[in-house]
């Protein structure tokens, strides 16, 4: 039970970085691709995660600098 809300809040992260490395537009295709990957596939997201938080980070300091 502990691995599945582990998991869930994985999910959860990810979509969040998705979300805000496409902002201020909505998240793109490529990145709703390796979403969706990434649910069926969930060892993807060692790899997803830090693509995703890379990309959130540089759109966000352009925004908040």
């Amino acid at each position: 039970i502990l691995g599945l809300q582990a998991l869930g809040y994985l999910y959860l992260g990810t979509l969040i970085l998705g979300r805000y490395a496409g902002y201020p537009k909505e998240m793109g295709i490529p990145q709703a691709l390796l979403l969706g990957f990434s649910v069926w596939f969930p060892p993807m997201l060692v790899i997803i995660i830090p693509i995703f938080y890379k990309q959130a980070v540089k759109r966000l300091q352009l925004i908040l600098a």
